[in-house]
């Protein structure tokens, strides 16, 4: 605009010069009209002289205007200037030798002009730049449905670059059991596991000892355990409000179990040679074993959801720090003890070729109990970092803290079964299988465990009908972990 501008200007100087000088010449002109043409007189003038004789008078041509007062001829080599010929004005300087005059219609350049550099090649004629074209160029109006689209296109780029936006988590770990504790009086789990056992072997041939051997040990362990150690997996969305901030709604299965068993374990067994006098040789054969083992275990299950603050801290344009802070809500929640004994002996003894005790028995018990615990909120928090593939896959690994405990409310048996079987040359095999809960009321499958009762001592009857379920006093377990998570984050 301001080169517009200074160009108008020069041409309007330009115009204005134009018009100065055709009033100088005006002005010379009217200072200096054209005089009238004198005649011309010989060298001599006439001196009338009576003595001389008369001259004849030469009369000028048709036309002819004589030479005006003070007329003087033009000198020797004068060439008359071309018609319409304008005189230079008051203080013209002529140009130096070799000047080349402007073309025609020539406008100066602007003050701060640069000149081109050496190569340059102006652009064609008409030349418009592919900028002003596309300004130039009318824009087809664009349609709802696509101009909607174009918005969410664009509102989806700055939800990625802001942060904004959902995601979804799938994770899985490992949760290691906090708090643990050793045996329990209300589901009558020991607090130690005891495995003893004892071989005997003894082999005498005609008096000859060739082996002896008796080995006797026991082992004592003490069993602890946490019912929040165990499996867990899960899947989560959440909501970033920004690179900062955000929701998280995570949901888990845990599994989890723990085993103890005590046994013994007796073997003994003797072979001997005789050979008496006078007799043949005889091998006397003693063997005898038993066995006896009980094993508790107990397994949870548990779906729970979380919901959480959670707070990103980048690191670089690929790693950040996380942390999820809030409570885990219960949704199922599930303890299954279980108790099996087993119960075998054998006993075997031959003289020579006769048999004379051949004996086993084996015999069998199956319990399981279910239990359900009272509601309880616990507390969670996570730590992880995340590693970005992308901007929509993600790698996370992170520490799980929950604080959670087992407070049985209800307890109810739900198998009871024995089994029993013997053998014996002079009986053959006996078997027997009972199921306990058939005839059992409810009184003595099912238990309330409450917080606190109160029981009438002058009462006659203290324990409830058998149509409901006996009252204990409830018991606590552990059930708080420490876990390492890992998983796949997808972002939206």
């Amino acid at each position: 605009m301001n080169k517009i501008v200074l160009i108008v200007a020069i041409l309007i100087s330009f115009a204005f010069a134009q018009q100065n000088q055709e009033q100088q010449i005006t002005q010379l002109e009217s200072a200096h009209p054209p005089q009238e043409p004198q005649q011309q007189t010989t060298q001599q003038e006439h001196i009338p002289n009576s003595q001389e004789p008369p001259q004849q008078q030469v009369q000028p041509p048709q036309g002819y205007a004589p030479a005006p007062q003070g007329y003087a001829p033009a000198p020797q080599g004068y060439v008359p200037a071309p018609q319409g010929y304008v005189p230079a004005p008051q203080g013209y300087v002529p140009a130096p030798q070799g000047y080349v005059p402007v073309p025609q219609g020539y406008v100066p350049a602007p003050q701060g002009y640069v000149p081109a550099p050496q190569g340059y090649v102006p652009a064609p004629q008409g030349y418009v730049p592919e900028q002003q074209q596309q300004a130039q160029q009318p824009q087809e109006p664009q349609p709802k449905a696509e101009l909607k689209d174009s918005v969410l296109k664009d509102s989806v780029i700055v939800n990625k670059d802001t942060g904004k936006g959902f995601y979804i988590r799938l994770i899985g770990g490992y949760a290691f059991g906090t708090g643990k504790t050793s045996g329990s009086n209300g589901l009558g789990l020991p607090s130690k596991s005891v495995v003893s056992s004892r071989q005997i072997e003894y082999f005498d041939s005609f008096g000859n000892v060739k082996s002896d051997e008796d080995i006797n040990k026991t082992t004592t362990k003490n069993e602890s355990f946490s019912l929040g150690e165990g499996l867990q997996f899960g899947a989560g969305i959440g909501y970033m409000f920004n690179k900062n901030i955000g929701i998280d709604l995570h949901g888990s299965y845990f599994f989890g179990s723990y085993k103890i068993s005590n046994g013994s374990k007796y073997s003994s067994d003797r072979n001997v040679a005789t050979h008496p006098t006078g007799g043949s040789a005889t091998t006397t054969i003693t063997k005898s074993s038993s066995s006896s083992w009980d094993t508790h275990s107990l397994e949870r299950t548990s779906i729970m959801i979380a919901p959480a603050l959670r707070l990103v801290a980048p690191i670089s344009d690929a790693f950040s720090f996380y942390s999820l802070m809030g409570i885990s809500i219960p949704i199922s929640d599930e303890l299954v003890y279980e108790y099996e004994e087993s119960r075998y002996q054998s006993n075997y003894y031959k003289v020579g070729s006769d048999v004379r005790v051949n004996t086993n028995s084996n015999n069998e018990e199956q319990k399981t109990q279910k239990f359900t615990p009272y509601f309880e909120l616990n507390y969670s928090a996570s730590l992880g970092l995340n590693y970005a593939f992308g901007k929509v896959i993600n790698l996370f690994v992170e520490a799980n803290i929950n604080t959670a405990s087992f407070e049985v409310k209800k307890g109810e048996i739900t198998k009871w079964k024995q089994s029993s079987y013997s053998y014996s040359p002079q009986n053959g095999n006996s078997n027997s299988d009972k199921d306990l809960l058939d005839g059992m009321s409810v009184r003595d499958k099912e238990t309330d465990y409450q917080k606190d009762y109160t029981v009438d001592n002058n009462s006659n009857s203290t324990s409830p009908s058998k149509d409901s379920p006996r009252r204990e006093i409830s018991f606590s377990l552990p059930a708080s972990s420490i876990g390492i998570n890992s998983g796949l984050m997808f972002k939206f």
